[in-house]
């Protein structure tokens, strides 16, 4: 009874998902399994650079050779160095609609890479290995990129993992005052804080 509102759907229902037509409404859930993790435990762990050849060698390498050094034992371990550009354009694009929700300047924080080390693994004894070299792994390319000029202090809320402190790098901490006016408004008691799974603080 409680999946009738979808299983009562004709299968012969055209949709539109922006990319395709497809003339089973089955085939967007269909394509969507094949881009899960098939239950694979995963960490995203995000850190930002400008894209030079030396700076994504660097990245590379790091991954792979820490992955090496530090996973060998993790069973059904996949490890991958996302790379996703973030041009000057799509910053004022943003900026000129009026949400300009990353809180970055076009001109002063364009263009970069909004890189995630992304790790996909089988069992849970092994979260904290990964965990573990995800930070080594960020703190390593952290400490070179910054010393070639090259590192970005910006870090993705929607990629960032436990310990990362991204509200702090939207706009420089700009809007972290308004968070705090936020909170102390409809949350003065702290119960998010306090509660929820794996937040992160206004730092």
């Amino acid at each position: 009874m409680a999946l009738q509102n979808f299983t009562a759907i004709p299968r012969d229902v055209t949709v539109a998902n922006g990319v395709a037509v497809h003339q089973d409404w089955t085939a967007i859930p269909e394509q969507l399994d094949a881009f899960s993790t098939q239950a694979l435990r995963n960490l995203f762990y995000a850190i930002s650079f400008e894209a030079t050849a030396e700076s994504i060698e660097l990245y590379n390498k790091t991954i792979v050779d820490n992955a090496v050094a530090m996973l060998s034992e993790v069973k059904g371990l996949t490890t991958f160095a996302v790379y996703q550009p973030v041009s000057r354009q799509y910053l004022q694009a943003s900026k000129d609609r009026g949400s300009n929700v990353l809180s970055l300047d076009p001109e002063v924080d364009g263009p970069f890479i909004a890189g995630i080390i992304l790790s996909m693994w089988e069992n849970a004894e092994d979260d904290a290995a990964v965990l573990e070299f995800s930070r080594v792994s960020h703190q390593q390319i952290r400490e070179h990129t910054k010393a070639l000029g090259l590192y970005k202090e910006f870090i993705y809320l929607g990629d960032s993992a436990q310990g990362q402190l991204p509200l702090g790098s939207y706009a420089n901490g700009a809007v972290v005052p308004k968070l705090e006016m936020i909170r102390e408004k409809y949350d003065p008691e702290c119960f998010l804080k306090q509660y929820l799974h794996r937040g992160f603080p206004l730092a």
